[in-house]
C-alpha cells in the first residue's frame, strides 16, 4: 500500500505498467485524480463539454458541474484499481474504494475520448458504483 503525495488516499493497487497503450496510463491517472477529489488534477483530462453520468444518481454537463460535484463527494481513504482496458477511443476501468467510515463500493467507469490523438480529452464518462463489503 502506498500513500499518495499530498493527500490522504492510500493506493492499495494500481496497474503500474501500461505496455504499449498510453491511454491506459491516462485512464489510470485520471481515476486516481478523481478519487483524490482534486479538480485541479482531474479537469485537465476532460473536455470542456464533458458529460459525466453517475448511473442512477446524476448527470453532469461541463467541467464546472464536474468540479462542483467533485467538491461535494466524500473522499475515500483507499483506492484499488483492478483493470484498465482500452480500445481506440473507448476505455474502461474498474476497482474499489473504501471511505473513512468503513463504507465501500466497487466502481466501473466507461471513458470515451474526443478522438484518437494523444492529446484528445475525455468527452464522456459513465460511472457505475455498487455498495460492497468486499474490497
Amino acid at each position: 500500500m502506498t500513500q499518495t503525495p499530498g493527500g490522504n488516499l492510500a493506493i492499495v493497487d494500481i496497474p503500474e505498467r501500461c505496455g504499449n497503450a498510453p491511454r491506459k496510463e491516462v485512464v489510470r491517472d485520471m481515476t486516481v485524480a478523481l478519487y483524490r477529489r482534486d479538480p485541479g488534477e482531474l479537469l485537465p483530462y476532460l473536455s470542456d463539454r464533458i458529460r459525466w453520468s453517475v448511473i442512477g444518481e446524476t448527470t453532469l454537463e461541463g467541467t464546472d458541474e464536474v468540479a462542483h460535484w467533485l467538491s461535494n463527494e466524500p473522499a475515500p481513504r483507499q483506492l484499488k484499481i483492478n483493470t484498465v482496458i482500452t480500445h481506440g477511443w473507448e476505455c474502461g476501468v474498474d476497482g474499489s474504494v473504501v471511505f473513512p467510515d468503513g463504507t465501500a463500493y466497487a466502481f466501473s467507469h466507461m471513458v470515451f475520448f474526443t478522438g484518437a490523438s494523444k492529446t484528445a480529452r475525455v468527452k464522456e464518462v459513465r460511472t457505475y458504483r455498487v455498495p460492497t463489503t468486499v474490497v
